[in-house]
């Protein structure tokens, strides 16, 4: 690929960076919105903090939403004292994290930069896998740009197509 292939390459893919971070940052907000509700409707006292809470943990894969959920399942059992509270609350949180995370985040992160759900976990899985968490951040993003340069390449055209939501444009070679 030469530098200008390159350079026509960039513009997209710094576009799709950032409706990727803009995409999370709506989901996190959604999931800190949803548990506030869940917090409220329960009557907790600390619905704004569990928010937070979700808000900002929302962004560490694998190993936040779970923190995240384990501190106001448990502060719900001893502000509550029953179990069936407890319950409760862990059981609504795992609803809105799995209607969230597990299947509006891939759609609509897929949908924005033209990637499939699938591939999205996929990317994020394989890049947690050798490097944890730092790789569990860096696995969509390296997949969008190696889906923007297989995109030009006549050689790799066709993984891009496979890889992608929507078939990519066919450009020619330069």
């Amino acid at each position: 690929m030469t530098s200008c292939q390159q350079e026509e390459a960039a513009g997209p893919l710094r576009g799709s960076f950032e409706w990727l971070a803009a995409a999370t940052m709506v989901i996190a907000v959604t999931a800190g919105f949803g548990i506030w509700a869940l917090a409220r409707a329960t009557g907790h006292e600390l619905a704004l903090e569990w928010a937070v809470i979700t808000f900002t943990m929302n962004d560490i894969p694998f190993i936040g939403p779970p923190v995240a959920r384990l501190f106001p399942t448990s502060f719900a059992g001893l502000e509550f004292g029953t179990w069936q509270m407890m319950i409760t609350v862990f059981l609504g949180m795992n609803a809105i994290r799995l209607v969230l995370g597990s299947c509006l985040e891939p759609r609509i992160s897929g949908r924005i930069v033209s990637v499939s759900p699938f591939a999205m976990r996929f990317a994020v899985f394989m890049g947690g896998l050798p490097w944890g968490v730092a790789g569990a951040f860096l696995g969509p993003p390296i997949l969008i740009a190696l889906l923007t340069f297989c995109e030009r390449s006549v050689r790799f055209w066709r993984l891009a197509a496979a890889l992608a939501s929507r078939p990519p444009q066919r450009t020619s070679p330069r």
